[in-house]
C-alpha cells in the first residue's frame, strides 16, 4: 500500500466515515483475540501447576 493510501484511510477513520458495524466487528475481533490469549495463558499455567504437583489443597488451582 502506498503512503498516500494509508493517509487517506487514516483521514477517513478520523472523520468518522467508517461504518459503525465495521468498527464494532473490529472491536469484537480484538476482544476475542484477547480472550483467547488469556485462555491460552491460563491453560499453560494450569498445566504447569499440574506438572509441578501444586494441584493440592495447599495450592488451589487457578479459576478457569
Amino acid at each position: 500500500m502506498t503512503r498516500q493510501g494509508i493517509g487517506t484511510r487514516l483521514k477517513e477513520k478520523d472523520s468518522g466515515q467508517l461504518a459503525p458495524e465495521v468498527e464494532y466487528t473490529a472491536l469484537k475481533r480484538a476482544f476475542n483475540e484477547k480472550k483467547w490469549r488469556s485462555l491460552i495463558v491460563k491453560g499453560i499455567l494450569f498445566s504447569i501447576c499440574l506438572n509441578t504437583g501444586k494441584g493440592s489443597p495447599n495450592y488451589p488451582l487457578p479459576d478457569l
